[in-house]
């Protein structure tokens, strides 16, 4: 249940803070009459998301056996990617609500008002898709999806994200975002081990013994192992392609933030 409510708080709060810092933005500059737009958009937003996320679960029914094995290791791998690239631009930033308080002037000032429901809608439906994603890699990886957890960070994401407009209240979000992204790294790199499972019984890789076994001490699928596995991909009977893609995706993970400009240069 806590990688659910991870992925959905720390997506919609960044969403809910997009969309707070422009209404801001709005009331200061005397425009709160222009809120409707805004509003309009996150709609827009969240329709566009739930599109996504029927499509996504019409389409995870449509695939048997080797099929399923392939697109569910494929959906892992994605996710994984977009966790990494979504942490590394979030690194990367350093005045992102001087930025978006210039798109919305801009468009304010122009008149553009369609434009300004276009950009909210691109923003909490960029956060609404990668959340689906997320989830759906969640939910290969664990077996499951746990609906309680991803509902529950939604609510604790809008709660902070309220309590922290109306009140003022100065919170560190940085080192908040720094926090739950070491998490997101760790659940990333079990996504990448568990992408190397998948595509090893689908016959893609080559089908390995497993390196060593610790089932009757921490057994994957209950208790403390289930959790674990959900958290950072333990695997209590990993194979040697599992363990190497593991530790393969936190050497590039180091290297690309040790390196964050260079990277963002050629990709």
């Amino acid at each position: 249940m806590f990688p659910e409510a991870l992925i959905t708080f720390r997506e919609t709060l960044e969403a809910a803070l997009v969309v707070g810092v422009m209404l801001a933005y709005l009331e200061r500059s005397g425009n709160a009459k222009l809120n409707r737009h805004i509003y309009l958009g996150v709609g827009i937003g969240v329709f566009a998301s739930v599109i996504v996320a029927v499509l996504f679960s019409a389409l995870v029914g449509e695939f048997e056996g080797r099929n399923e094995q392939l697109f569910e290791g494929s959906v892992m791998l994605f996710a994984s990617f977009l966790i990494s690239w979504m942490i590394l631009w979030m690194l990367k930033q350093e005045h992102v609500r001087q930025e978006i308080e210039g798109i919305v002037k801009v468009k304010t000032n122009k008149g553009e008002l369609l434009g300004l429901v276009l950009f909210t809608a691109v923003a909490v439906f960029r956060e609404g898709t990668e959340t689906v994603i997320f989830l759906g890699a969640a939910a290969f990886s664990n077996g499951r999806l746990a609906l309680l957890g991803a509902l529950l960070g939604v609510a604790g994401a809008l709660a902070l994200a309220f309590v922290l407009f109306e009140t003022a209240m100065r919170v560190n979000l940085r080192l908040f975002f720094q926090g739950t992204s070491v998490l997101l790294i760790l659940f990333a790199a079990g996504l990448v081990a568990h992408s190397v499972h998948e595509f090893q019984e689908a016959g893609v890789l080559p089908e390995q013994a497993p390196l060593w076994s610790t089932k009757l001490a921490l057994d994957q699928k209950s208790g403390i192992g289930a959790v674990a596995r959900s958290l950072f991909g333990y695997a209590d009977s990993p194979t040697a392609l599992e363990a190497i893609a593991y530790l393969a995706y936190f050497a590039a993970i180091f290297a690309a933030y040790k390196n964050i400009k260079l990277f963002y240069r050629y990709i």
